[in-house]
């Protein structure tokens, strides 16, 4: 694509890091969108080409105070993908979707449940096994804590959508959280740990609850009958839908166009 970058009025950038070190190569200007930072070792990479790429967010929370950005426009989820569910189902459980590890707070997800005894419906990767065999397996009895492993693109909404809520109790800044726009448009609330950009995604006290701790949420899940479900699918259609996404980009598009 740098190539033929003069075939082009703008190049957009999702391959991270690697594809700066091109942005100086080409008079045709480059937008870079952070996906969140693999770490903080990579911040003088992104430093060095600040004046070269033209940087965008994809939360407020998710930014880094040296780099200049040109907006921040949220990830988007394809509404058609995820229906609005009104009631939720009849058996209702609490739901926990995501990576199984640390920083996502499997642990934390079961010990709320627990704690209410209620039901937990767990999906997703194991990315740190050591983690899953000492802090997840042990509790899972398929009875209270069940663990359904991968699931497929089209169970995702029926286990949101018939969920009492979803729990994103998150241990480490929150880049984006796509699970909790995805909950939040079958209709399902979301309680998540003040982490990041879940204060951005969720509404609290209107389509879920934002807490920083278990005995918070906790709490929280005992005031859910408060939330209205078409509170949560509106917030998506207003802010995380794949049109506004598209929507936040061309204005972007427009803006550096204005300026070249």
């Amino acid at each position: 694509m740098f190539e033929r970058a003069e075939e082009f009025d703008i190049i957009h950038n999702h391959f991270d890091f690697p594809a700066l070190t091109y942005s100086k190569l080409v008079d045709t200007p480059v937008v870079t969108t952070i996906h969140g930072f693999s770490s903080e070792d990579i911040y003088p990479v992104y430093e060095k080409y600040n004046k070269n790429s033209f940087y965008v967010s994809i939360s407020n929370a998710d930014r880094y105070e040296k780099l200049d950005y040109v907006a921040t426009v949220y990830n988007g989820i394809d509404l058609n993908k995820f229906p609005y569910n009104p009631k939720g189902g009849d058996d209702l459980y609490l739901a926990y979707l995501g990576r199984i590890c640390h920083e996502k707070g499997t642990y934390e997800a079961i010990q709320i449940a627990r704690k209410l005894n209620k039901k937990l419906i767990m999906a997703g990767l194991i990315q740190e096994p050591e983690y899953y065999e000492k802090k997840v397996k042990p509790f899972i009895d398929n009875k209270q804590i069940s663990y359904l492993g991968m699931i497929p693109d089209e169970q995702v909404s029926t286990l949101l959508g018939n969920a009492l809520c979803l729990l994103h109790p998150v241990m480490r800044p929150e880049r984006f959280g796509l699970t909790m726009a995805e909950s939040m448009a079958c209709g399902t609330p979301v309680i998540g740990f003040n982490q990041g950009s879940v204060k951005e995604v969720v509404e609290h006290g209107k389509t879920g609850y934002i807490v920083n701790k278990i005995e918070e949420a906790v709490e929280s899940v005992k005031k859910l009958d408060k939330i209205k479900r078409e509170d949560c699918r509106k917030r998506v259609e207003k802010y995380f839908s794949v049109e506004k996404m598209v929507e936040g980009y061309i204005q972007v598009y427009e803006k550096i166009l204005n300026m070249h």
